[in-house]
């Protein structure tokens, strides 16, 4: 036969097994088609969560700085020599407005105003999630930040009265300005409500220009730099002579990893789910496609009598499965369409600035396209290697695990790992291999995500990893502050001293001065009984009065490290020797990792006397640590009782968002446990079925020498825990090397203080709860193959 007659001989017979198969080919194509759509769908939402930041950062022209004058002074200029730096690309100035609202404690309303083209206008441009924005030249109209909206119960149409300080009041005493009603008008989307801080309410513009001098005012201003990453540097020197040494300035780009850590989690548990999508769909479908290939073995010897050469028999085995193909990838790309905007999920999603029907083409268009080669090259290589075969099969390797163990264990336990081991030949072949690598794979990734959640319990639960060594913080009033640099009053000291429900105390100062050009905040530690001070991460802390410890973002925008001296520029003029890193209390102008530590003898030469009226100078601030078995809120309660006076603030220690937002990932690891749990599970049943059906002549066999209907149970039951001890085996050190290593890039990108994620306690449940899985998982299939009948199976063999 030429090769015309031999092509020929191949589409004539593809035509006629497509006619009587079609329907098989059709059902193939969209099990191939939803499996890929959904693990498409998985991987483009990991990309979607990884990038939802910076979209919403570019629709709402994000700003790439603040700069807190109010930290260093109350500044009411009209920022022209701001505007006038070279590298500045824009300013938009907004100011702070204190005042009352029914129900409220004095001064404890804030309301974040922002000057007429300024913020949320020219820079931060919001995202309105509901009702409108509010418009810049109305009197009392204000917006909100889904943070606050839900905090504070806010919806539109809301209204409440509302009493301003007045210029001159310094948010002081009662409040003596305008009294008006201000009334929701929107709920908005940010960017600096994940960077800055969340929970703000906006009020328009319009209302301080209205008030005047009614209104107090305390400004800040966003900055948009010429080229971020460059001239934060120079920002950051030159806004001490623009306003006042130590102004401080909050690199926005800097603290994206509050947001950036957890979606990152978010992201790698996408992309394994994605990724575990595509290898249980490549698994099934691919046994699937396998066995459609392989009925050209009913008809090769035929095609080969007749003159068609293995490859005409490759041709005609495979080109049916074009049909296939032709109904996959229009499947899978409407699924993947369908499914997108359920992506992403967890914390990107409220990041996501518009979240909906997606076509992420750099996913899809390879993925597609890899799933259309995927199917026709595995078709082919089928259909090549069974034509190569035809009544010529290969000898079955020999297990030497199976051997040992049929020589020592009863002869179902024997039979059965040999059947998990050895795959048999021909058309009765099992996948066997691909059950022992879906319960490894199962198993390391359940104990690589436990670990990981794990870790996130311990973190979640022992703020201590943050920094947040204490449960309750005191902010001094004005009378609380002593005479000269870094005092504190007697009467304060003696108050915190007497708190029955405190383990240990101490007072925290912070002033924020100039270190090595940049304004950066300063703390000091001075104890008032038992022991409590910040968290070290690296280092030990300072003892004496030329060292100093360093926040991990400080030292990175200082470019300094453990060994190098800084310069800090206060009261007075010093050098200290930086002897370890270490966590800070968490507030708005600064994070936790940002700040410099100094014993409270370095304070008193670099540190600037208070100003209570004009709230300049340093800061005072009480921790607390509870007593172990001290309920939290009766201790507050208590302690607010003792102490709620003389303008102090007190409450509950802050959270760093980081650790906040970590908890909005903690479900992940769960969810992905729960689909490698299904995933396992699904591999082994589909090879114990698989397993039966494909030798049903072999159990035929033993239950006609003999084997009972348990034994035959038992059998099968062998087949699925030996599978399930190969993973426990495998699966667990790699999973435990994968949880930890996993765990330990969360810590150092947050940053936590590391501990071990690793607990006993699963690791002694994992052994026998994977034995139980696997068994239960081979008693339907054990029940099959107990229940065969042998005459009826052997004579159909």
């Amino acid at each position: 036969m030429n090769a015309r007659g031999r092509t020929d001989g191949a589409r004539m017979w593809a035509a006629n097994d497509l006619r009587r198969r079609w329907r098989s080919l059709v059902v193939l194509g969209l099990l191939a088609g939803l499996s890929a759509g959904l693990a498409l769908a998985a991987l483009a939402g990991a990309r979607r969560a990884d990038t939802a930041f910076d979209r919403l950062r570019i629709q709402t022209r994000g700003a790439d700085a603040v700069v807190f004058t109010s930290q260093v002074e109350l500044y009411q200029g009209d920022w022209s020599e701001l505007r006038a730096l070279p590298y500045v690309k824009q300013v938009a100035p907004w100011n702070l407005v204190f005042g009352t609202s029914p129900g409220d404690a004095p001064g404890s309303t804030l309301f974040v105003m922002p000057t007429r083209g300024g913020w949320l206008q020219s820079l931060d441009r919001p995202v309105v999630r509901e009702g409108r924005m509010w418009k810049p030249s109305a009197v009392g109209e204000i917006v909100v930040d889904e943070i606050a909206a839900q905090q504070h119960h806010i919806a539109v149409g809301d209204k409440v009265p509302f009493t301003a300080f007045a210029r001159g009041q310094n948010a002081s005493g009662t409040p003596a300005g305008a009294h008006f009603t201000v009334r929701v008008v929107g709920v908005i989307r940010e960017p600096s409500q994940f960077l800055f801080t969340g929970g703000l309410i906006f009020l328009s513009p319009g209302t301080g220009k209205h008030y005047g001098k009614r209104i107090e005012t305390i400004a800040n201003a966003h900055l948009q730099l010429r080229h971020p990453t460059r001239d934060i540097a120079r920002l950051r020197h030159d806004v001490n002579h623009v306003f006042a040494p130590g102004t401080p300035v909050l690199d926005l780009h800097s603290v994206e990893r509050r947001i950036g850590t957890a979606i990152s989690v978010e992201r790698v548990a996408q992309l394994l789910l994605g990724i575990a999508v595509a290898l249980a769909g490549i698994v099934f479908v691919g046994q699937a496609l396998a066995r459609s290939v392989s009925t050209i073995d009913d008809d090769a010897l035929v095609l080969r009598s007749i003159g068609l050469t293995r490859g005409g028999r490759t041709l005609a085995g495979a080109l049916p499965h074009l049909l296939t193909v032709a109904v996959a990838i229009p499947i899978a790309l409407g699924g993947a369409l369908a499914l997108s905007p359920r992506f992403p999920i967890g914390f990107a999603r409220g990041v996501d600035p518009d979240v909906g029907l997606n076509a992420d083409w750099t996913v899809l268009g390879p993925g597609l396209i890899g799933l259309g080669v995927l199917l026709l090259g595995a078709a082919v290589a089928v259909a090549w290697h069974r034509s190569g075969m035809l009544d010529r099969e290969s000898p079955t390797p020999t297990s030497r695990v199976a051997a040992a163990v049929r020589r020592v264990m009863p002869l179902p336990v024997g039979l059965g790992t040999t059947m998990a081991f050895e795959p048999g030949r021909g058309r009765r072949r099992v996948p066997v291999r691909a059950a022992l690598l879906g319960s490894i794979a199962g198993v390391l990734g359940i104990v690589a995500a436990f670990t990981v959640a794990h870790g996130l319990d311990e973190a979640l639960a022992n703020p201590a990893a943050a920094g947040v060594a204490w449960d309750a913080t005191v902010a001094a009033g004005g009378s609380d502050y002593g005479k000269g640099v870094d005092a504190v009053a007697p009467a304060f000291v003696r108050a915190l001293r007497h708190q029955p429900d405190a383990a240990a105390t101490a007072v925290l100062g912070r002033v924020v001065v100039d270190v090595n050009g940049a304004g950066v905040a300063v703390f000091d530690v001075k104890p008032i009984r038992g022991q409590v001070r910040l968290v070290t991460l690296t280092g030990h802390a300072p003892v004496g009065p030329h060292q100093a410890a360093i926040g991990p973002s400080s030292a990175r925008q200082l470019g300094v490290g453990i060994g190098d001296r800084i310069t800090i520029r206060g009261h007075g003029r010093r050098t200290f020797t930086i002897v370890g890193t270490s966590l800070f209390p968490n507030e708005v102008h600064s994070g936790f990792t940002e700040g410099v530590w100094v014993t409270p003898a370095a304070m008193h030469l670099v540190g600037q006397t208070t100003d209570p009226t004009t709230q300049s100078g340093m800061e005072q601030f009480a921790v607390l640590r509870w007593r172990s078995g001290i309920e939290h809120r009766t201790a507050l309660t208590r302690l607010r009782h003792a102490m709620g006076s003389g303008q102090r603030t007190i409450g509950s220690a802050e959270v760093p968002p980081e650790l906040q937002n970590l908890r909005r990932v903690r479900s992940m690891p769960t969810v992905l446990v729960l689909f490698l749990v299904l995933l396992a599970m699904s591999t082994l049943a589909h090879v114990l079925v698989t397993s039966i059906r494909r030798r049903r002549a072999e159990f035929a066999i033993l239950r006609a020498i003999g084997f009972t209907r348990r034994m035959t149970a038992g059998l099968v039951a062998a087949h699925g825990t030996v599978v399930g001890i190969v993973g426990l085996m495998v699966g667990i050190p790699l999973g435990l090397v994968t949880g930890r290593l996993a765990w330990k890039w969360v810590t150092n990108e947050v940053p936590l203080v590391y501990t071990s994620p690793v607990t006993l306690a699963f690791l002694v449940l994992a052994v026998p709860a994977t034995l139980l899985v696997t068994n239960l998982v081979a008693a339907i299939p054990g029940w099959r193959a107990a229940r065969l009948a042998p005459a009826t199976v052997l004579r159909s063999e």
